[in-house]
Parts: C-alpha cells; structure tokens; sequence
C-alpha cells in the first residue's frame, strides 16, 4: 500500500476525490456507499452518493427492467445503462466542481474494465483542473450464505420488485441478474490495472487487498472499510515503500 502523505484540510477541499464501487450485484456495495457517505460527512468532509440504479429506475418501468434488461446482449438495456451512468456521472460533476461537495460516491456496478476506464477518463479529462482524484472500492464475495443473504433481506424488497413480484419470483430475478452480470464481469487485477487506486473488501472484510493509496481521503476510506467489521480476515498490501 502506497500512501503519500496527509493531505491538508485545505488540499481536500481543492482536490475533488471519486469514490467508484465496484463488484457484481449482491455483494453489498450501496450498503458500503451509505456507511462511507455517512462517515465522511460525520468526520467533515462534504459527501454525497450518486446511485445509478435510482437513474435507471426513472426512467424504466419496473416490468422493463427484469433479469433480461441486465443481458450484456441486449444492445437497448446496455444502452439505457449506459446513459444512466453517464447521467449520474454529469450530476456528480456538477456537485464536485460547484464546491458544493469535496467527495462523491458513484455506487454502480462497473464490472468491466471498459466502464472504469471510462471513469478514469471521466475524472482526468485534460480541461479538469484539478483532475478528480479517483479510488475504487471493489467488493468480491464467493460466499454463497452472505450473497443469499443480501438478496433476501435487501434486494427482494428493493423498488426492482416490491409490489410487482412475490419473494420468490424476485429472488429467481435477481439470481438471472446476477448471472448476466458474471458474463461480461472483468474484476479489478493488480498488474492490469496497476495504475488504479482500489481496495478489494472480500467477503464483507474478511480480509482486504489494498493498491496504490493516494492522499487523505483515500486513506480516511481505507481505515474506515478495514475496521467496520468484526470478522476475522488477512490484509495484502501492495508497493509498500
């Protein structure tokens, strides 16, 4: 873990800083874009999550936007994400270089190297001065009691399904979701996209994989995310200097 110093109060306010999540579907990433919303406004740092699935709900009627609208085969679902994300993305652009906010959240997917590339573009565009400075927060889980879990006390409950499905039908939904997603799903890698700043939170902090920190707010998520929870888990650290 490469860390470059504390930034002054001054430093967080001039430099806007991106939080991009990161991980398929179930794995707990807007519960981790609320705690860090939270948290970074209680600690003084102005915060704000933009979630692009409350865009995309505004614009698709729950009954559009079933298992197959997530298909990265259907080129019109894949479009209306797109916009969505580019949406959210405008407002979040709007919030950071107003002054109004010195952190935003960007709670979506991003499971393709593609659409973080797109982000990391987004935040270094050479007419942006300064250049946002971006760090994901990529949540991996394989364990299936977790997952199952997230899906029945949350997702089934979501606007996606409440009053347009039984639980039952909403949890066979959001499972095909799931595995659309696992087709196109292109995780954050070390060597490939050495250049990122990331922390990997694996299954809800058992242990932690942590690239390539930069300043202090990233620092502020990093501590925060690797002590909310009580379970016991390993922590990897990369380019310690």
């Amino acid at each position: 873990m490469l860390l470059k110093g504390p930034d002054s109060t001054q430093e967080q306010v001039r430099v806007p800083n991106v939080i991009a999540l990161a991980g398929l579907p179930a794995r707990g990433k807007t519960f981790i874009s609320h705690k860090l919303c939270r948290y970074l406004n209680w600690i003084g740092i102005k915060t704000k999550a933009f979630n692009v699935g409350d865009y995309r709900r505004k614009v698709c009627s729950t009954e559009d936007c079933e298992s197959q609208f997530f298909s990265p085969f259907n080129k019109i679902g894949s479009k209306m994400r797109d916009e969505c994300a580019k949406l959210a993305m405008e407002d979040l652009e709007r919030y950071l270089t107003s002054k109004e906010g010195e952190v935003a959240i960007f709670d979506a997917t991003n499971t393709t190297r593609e659409r973080r590339n797109w982000l990391n573009n987004f935040c270094h565009r050479e007419d942006r001065d300064p250049p946002f400075r971006l760090f994901f927060v990529e949540s991996i889980c394989d364990d299936p009691d977790i997952i199952n879990a997230n899906i029945t006390e949350v997702k089934v409950n979501s606007p996606d399904y409440k009053g347009h499905m039984t639980e039952d039908e909403a949890k066979d939904d959001f499972l095909k979701r799931i595995e659309n997603y696992k087709l196109q799903y292109e995780p954050i890698d070390d060597e490939l996209d050495d250049a990122l700043s990331f922390i990997k939170v694996i299954n809800a902090g058992r242990s932690f994989f942590v690239h390539n920190v930069n300043g202090h707010v990233q620092s502020r998520v990093v501590y925060f995310l690797m002590n909310i929870h009580l379970l016991p888990r390993s922590i990897y650290l990369t380019r310690v200097n």
